[in-house]
This record gives C-alpha cells, sequence and structure tokens, in this order.
C-alpha cells in the first residue's frame, strides 16, 4: 500500500515494496481476493491467468484476519495503527465484544448503528485518499458500500455499488475507459466464503475462482490500450483445521474474566488478576503442542502488529496474552459460543497457508 501511494503522489511512513516498480500510465486498480493464498495459488490454479501474471510472494499483516488485513488495504496503515485487531474485539469505550466490520455487538449480533453508539475513529485522522492526487473510486458490493465500516474506510473516494459479478467487471470496464486518470479498489469476498464451508477441495470454490479468473482475463483484454495497470492480491490464504476447545478446561476458564476475542487460529486471553502465572502453566503443560502464547505487548514492543503510532485503544484490543495456534490447529471457542459449527478452513495465524499471498500485476 505504501508502493501504490507513492506511485499516486502520496507519501509513506513505510518503504515501498522491494523489487516492486510501478508506474501510473493512466488507470491503477487494486483488486482484492479475500482468501485466495500464495499456496493455493500456486498449487491449485496450474493454468489460471491469475497464475501466469503473479510477479511475487507476499506476506499479509498479523493477524492474518480478513478485519485485520483488509482494514490495511483500505487504509495504508497496519493493525498496531488502525485499531482493528481481529474479527471479534473487545472494546473498553463500547463496553463489549464487537465484530467492528459489521459494527454489532458478538453475541445477539445487534447492529451498533441501531444504538446511540458511533463507529469509532479507528484510522488515522487523515484519510489513504487525502493527499493522492487523482480521483478514487471504490467499487463494493451493495450490503457492504454503506456499512459504518467502508463509509468511513474509504472517507474521500467516491463509492459505486455492485449486485451481481458482472456488474462489478462492467464498472471496472466503464470506469478505466473514461479519460481521467484514477485510483480505483475493489474487492470480492465469495472465494473466501466458499474456502471457509467447504475446504480446498470445494468444487463451488473451484468453479468460482474460475469464473472470476476468466473475468478478469477478458477484463484486461477489453482495457488492453488503457493504460490500467490492474494490481491483484488478498488479504490472505487458509488452511483447513483440526479442532480444541480451551474454554471446556475448567482451570483455563477459571483464569479468563471474558471469552476469548480474535478468531480460531489466534487468541487474545484477558486474566484475572493474579491468575497470569497460572495460565502460563497451564498452556505450558497441557497445550504446547497445539500452540504458543506470548504477553500481548511483547508483540506490540516487536513490531508484531506493525510499527509507528499505536492506536489508543489497541493495546486494549488485543489482551494480556495472544495465543497462536501451531501446524493446522485451530480453536472451536468461537463457534460453541455463536452456536454453530466451526468451518473446515480458517486463517489469522503464521502458517505459510494463510499469512502468504499473491501479488499479481497486469499491464493493459
Amino acid at each position: 500500500m505504501s508502493s501504490i501511494r507513492k506511485v499516486l503522489g502520496a507519501k509513506s511512513k513505510y518503504k515501498k515494496l522491494e523489487g516492486l516498480d510501478l508506474k501510473l500510465e493512466k488507470n491503477l486498480v487494486l483488486f482484492v481476493i479475500d482468501g485466495l493464498g500464495y499456496e493455493y495459488l500456486t498449487k491449485n490454479c496450474k493454468n489460471s491467468f491469475l497464475l501466469k501474471n503473479l510477479k511475487v510472494k507476499m506476506t499479509s499483516v498479523f493477524p492474518s484476519s480478513t478485519a485485520a488485513a483488509t482494514t490495511t488495504l483500505m487504509t495504508g496503515l497496519a493493525p498496531l495503527e488502525h485499531g482493528i485487531s481481529g474479527w471479534r474485539i473487545f472494546d473498553r469505550k463500547i463496553g463489549g465484544i464487537i465484530h467492528p466490520l459489521p459494527f454489532e455487538f458478538w453475541q445477539k449480533k445487534v447492529s451498533l448503528e441501531k444504538t446511540k453508539i458511533e463507529f469509532p475513529k479507528i484510522y488515522a485522522k487523515d484519510s489513504f485518499y487525502k493527499d493522492i492526487k487523482f480521483e478514487s473510486i471504490s467499487i463494493a458490493q451493495n450490503e457492504l458500500a454503506r456499512s459504518s465500516f467502508s463509509l468511513e474506510s474509504q472517507r474521500g473516494a467516491k463509492m459505486i455499488e455492485f449486485g451481481k459479478l458482472e456488474e462489478l467487471f462492467s464498472q471496472l470496464k466503464k470506469q478505466c475507459q473514461n479519460k481521467d486518470k484514477k485510483f480505483i479498489y475493489t474487492y470480492v469476498g465469495e472465494f473466501d466464503y466458499l474456502f471457509h464451508r467447504g475446504g480446498k477441495k470445494s468444487e463451488k470454490m473451484r468453479k468460482y475462482l474460475s469464473k472470476l479468473d476468466g473475468k478478469i482475463k477478458k477484463l484486461a483484454k477489453e482495457l488492453k490500450g488503457t493504460g490500467t495497470t490492474l494490481i491483484i492480491t488478498s488479504d490472505h490464504g487458509q488452511l483447513e483445521n483440526k479442532f480444541i476447545n480451551l474454554s471446556k478446561d475448567k482451570k483455563i476458564a477459571d483464569c479468563l474474566f471474558m471469552p476469548l476475542c480474535g478468531e480460531t487460529r489466534y487468541a487474545y486471553c484477558y486474566i484475572k488478576k493474579g491468575k497470569e502465572k497460572e495460565f502460563e502453566k497451564i498452556l505450558s503443560a497441557k497445550y504446547k503442542k497445539y500452540l504458543d502464547f506470548f504477553k500481548s505487548q511483547d508483540l506490540i514492543e516487536k513490531g508484531m502488529f506493525g510499527l509507528f503510532d499505536e492506536h489508543a485503544n489497541f493495546s486494549g484490543r488485543v489482551g494480556d496474552y495472544t495465543i497462536i495456534m501451531k501446524e493446522n490447529y485451530a480453536l472451536d471457542d468461537f463457534f460453541t459460543l455463536a452456536g454453530r459449527e466451526p468451518f473446515k478452513s480458517n486463517h489469522g495465524g503464521l502458517h505459510k497457508d494463510e499469512i502468504l499471498v499473491p501479488l499479481i500485476i497486469v499491464d493493459c
């Protein structure tokens, strides 16, 4: 995102991506495919247009979570700076555990927009788009376009909505054939949705990605000669999981003063005062095979969540300890508390299947 900002005439505190020499002839399109990991693409999409135009692999942010990583892709800020530490976070000012993207209380899915609680200014005072010298457009799916999250994160960009996939590509073609220079951001989430539910062998997922690949190939052909650069990437990958449940361990539960936050492949733990050593001892003795654990403040200081200006509420949103799952293990606590079965595949941790993402570039 720092490379994109700089080619658009703006500044970034982060360095440009090594080896990426972006040039702006006319249009720059950032196309995010939720859940498309580098490992999956290179192993399962041998004849795809996307693989043929793959330039390099990159690491996502930590956590490799949709909530954290897409916010980075929309703002150019690391999780430490933008404040979104995962799908489920505890916010002291709101007074509860929330899902920040749909902006709802997690337990009963009560929309915070229907209360008098305003969406917190989770980002820097200035929008990602403030200093960009060209028109900026965000093309978002109907149900996401007018959410508090989208409106806040995309401040300064013109919002265009789409319904079906065909409408998205029609809008991309229309905007890129326009005479004016512009930056366009868009995102599709269906691949991630299908991967979660069907796993890596899902036929529905395979067919969807094949369809998407064909539409991107067709778009690139239609935009030939328009001076458009398509940058295609992802927020994270996914891997299939084996599950454990920490909350069923009464000794662990007795150390916690609230449910685990975060997601299935990592968790933020809020510990009762005086129970820290006991908590560490139990995890070391019984769960060493499944997970690593760290004091969250240590991870902040080591730069695990990003650099520079820490968001005022960030430390409170990562708890006392951070658990990171090993191999393909995951926590099903999040699903049992929500009253549903766990997904086959998940993400959020540091496994190569989830943390590595592709950088695909097509010059038209």
